[in-house]
């Protein structure tokens, strides 16, 4: 389970805390402050502390990247750089993202006209309601489909 705190304004991410691994204790937290975001990961009764520097911004955090895609200039052929924070991995990653279409989707929860974005380096892409409020109908992370 993942919770993100980020700012209303921007999206700027405040804090993440997560379980790092599903059916461990290991557990981790991301705080970040003006210049770098500090990770501290508990596993085993150890505790340990990584600090990475933060790129310009704007940048989000991996766990709050599918929900900025939300917030994208929607047009066919629009492409741009998101800048990631991955805390779990102690990195950053600059993401190529691209508005590749319009697709008609059907799921569960009904029909919907979406844009398509792809995020190449991740081997994902989402299907985004063109409606506001843009709801994330259908995610396709590599292999695995998640749907709302």
């Amino acid at each position: 389970m993942t919770t993100a705190r980020v700012r209303a304004s921007d999206l700027r991410p405040v804090s993440v805390q997560s379980q790092v691994r599903e059916g461990e204790t290991a557990r981790g937290l991301a705080t970040y402050g003006a210049e770098t975001v500090t990770v501290t990961l508990q596993e085993q009764g150890a505790t340990r502390e990584v600090t990475i520097p933060l790129p310009d911004p704007p940048f989000y955090d991996n766990e709050e990247l599918i929900f900025v895609l939300r917030t994208l200039p929607f047009e066919v052929g629009w492409a741009g750089v998101l800048r990631d924070v991955v805390t779990q991995q102690g990195q950053t990653a600059e993401v190529e993202v691209k508005v590749t279409g319009r697709e008609h989707v059907t799921v569960a929860a009904g029909d919907y006209d979406c844009w398509v974005v792809e995020m190449p380096l991740f081997e994902q892409t989402a299907w985004i309601a063109a409606d506001s409020p843009h709801q994330v109908v259908l995610y396709l992370n590599c292999t695995v489909a998640l749907l709302p």
